[in-house]
């Protein structure tokens, strides 16, 4: 049976990527998809991509003022109608037998809740790539240990509906470390999860991103923090998320100092 899967895309002025992470979803060698981008609002060029495609495959979408990345995935998950579903940033984009691979691993497994793989993360910085491979074994244990290092990669995970309205979607009141906190409640569950070792989808580290700024930094750090103490983080993981985020501040200002 081939179940219908909803990719949601939240996109802010972002026309430079926005195109490559369509032909990404309208490409995919399954077929039974629909693809919900969330724009809030862009002024850049990007309703001209959306409108060139709109006609073209499943396209849902709307363009509105929102309070940030986790209003704008709430929008998305409250317009999809699959039985599947994913987010995939504009500045990503997957393999194109991604959702025909994963298809066939919920298809075979009824009890499965997430399905999650590895992701090539491309470094716009350095100009180099690496394949991510997570714990193989991701629980609410191992995300309060090595904080986003061991949640599913994002554009490489991909779960049940009820998984969504088990948790109540995203807070909107994060804006660094929203994906972070609704893994946690996610995991806190205890789904059924399925690791497969294969690439789904390719993640794009560049220096736009709003997590990529000394004040993002310091935010994401904040923001995390307060989720990890409150889920029950151990002192000794707190020493090392500090110890990680005051690595990213410093290597933000050495790129700062590189660049003049």
């Amino acid at each position: 049976m081939n179940k219908l899967f909803s990719i949601i895309t939240p996109t802010f002025n972002g026309a430079d990527k926005l195109e490559r992470c369509i032909l990404s979803v309208k490409n995919q060698t399954y077929k039974n998809i629909e693809h919900v981008i969330v724009d809030g609002g862009s002024n850049d060029g990007t309703l001209d991509i959306i409108l060139k495609y709109e006609k073209q495959y499943n396209l849902k979408w709307i363009s509105e003022k929102d309070s940030g990345i986790a209003d704008a995935m709430n929008k998305g998950f409250a317009l999809a109608s699959g039985d599947l579903l994913s987010w995939l940033d504009a500045d990503n984009y997957y393999d194109l037998n991604a959702i025909e691979l994963v298809s066939k691993i919920f298809n075979k497994n009824n009890d499965i809740d997430i399905v999650y793989g590895n992701v090539n993360i491309t470094d716009d910085f350095k100009n180099i790539s690496r394949i991510y491979r997570p714990p193989i074994n991701i629980s609410l244990k191992l995300a309060l240990a090595w904080s986003t290092g061991a949640i599913p990669p994002q554009p490489a995970v991909f779960f049940k509906q009820k998984i969504f309205k088990m948790v109540g979607g995203f807070f909107t009141n994060y804006k660094i470390a929203g994906d972070y906190d609704f893994w946690v409640r996610v995991l806190k569950e205890k789904p059924s999860v399925f690791y497969i070792n294969e690439v789904f989808g390719n993640y794009s580290k560049n220096e736009q991103g709003a997590s990529q700024s000394i004040r993002g930094v310091i935010r994401g750090y904040q923001e995390m923090f307060f989720i990890s103490k409150s889920n029950g983080q151990p002192l000794r993981y707190q020493i090392m998320m500090f110890a990680k985020y005051l690595r990213g501040v410093l290597v933000i200002l050495i790129k700062r100092i590189i660049l003049r």
